[in-house]
């Protein structure tokens, strides 16, 4: 694969967004996106990055599958207490249209390691509607108050999605 196929890789998992279509059935497209400690994305549409670079939507789709993937490494044990990740999924016709972790959810996998898992979902089936929508990481006390958060996410951390390929 050329150079350029890289940067452009690069540059959509940077962004938190990515298609991986060599492992899926030709009319499937899988898109991940990752959450960033302390931060909140917001994207316009949802959609992907193909391999020539260019931006593909996703509006009017559907989504077939889902599963959530977070691994947290928090930098003191306050951290994990307060941690707080969601996404708003932008479909209509689905049980849910939010996905919520908190550090309670998460189980001990290693030396100040953290992680869940949901390996599948049809809750967010359904079909993508146009508009902005969000994935937030952040430290959420007791009070439901916003509070600062450390650490770290690995970078297969994140939402993915199995959704009909336009």
């Amino acid at each position: 694969m050329s150079l350029s196929f890289w940067k452009k890789a690069a540059l959509a998992a940077a962004m938190g967004f990515w298609a991986a279509g060599s492992a899926l059935a030709a009319d499937t497209v899988e898109v991940f996106y990752h959450p960033y400690v302390d931060k909140a994305l917001d994207y316009g549409q949802m959609g992907y990055t193909n391999k020539k670079g260019k931006f593909i939507p996703l509006t009017g789709q559907q989504i077939l599958g889902t599963r959530v993937e977070i691994t947290f490494k928090p930098e003191a044990q306050h951290d994990l207490k307060v941690f707080h990740v969601d996404m708003v999924v932008p479909v209509s016709g689905s049980v849910s249209q939010y996905i919520s972790v908190e550090g309670s959810q998460l189980t001990k996998i290693g030396s100040h390691k953290y992680q869940f898992e949901l390996p599948s979902s049809t809750d967010y089936n359904g079909e993508i509607v146009a508009g902005r929508f969000s994935v937030d990481c952040y430290g959420l006390n007791e009070n439901g108050e916003v509070v600062p958060m450390a650490g770290t996410l690995s970078a297969k951390s994140g939402f993915y999605f199995t959704v009909t390929k336009p």
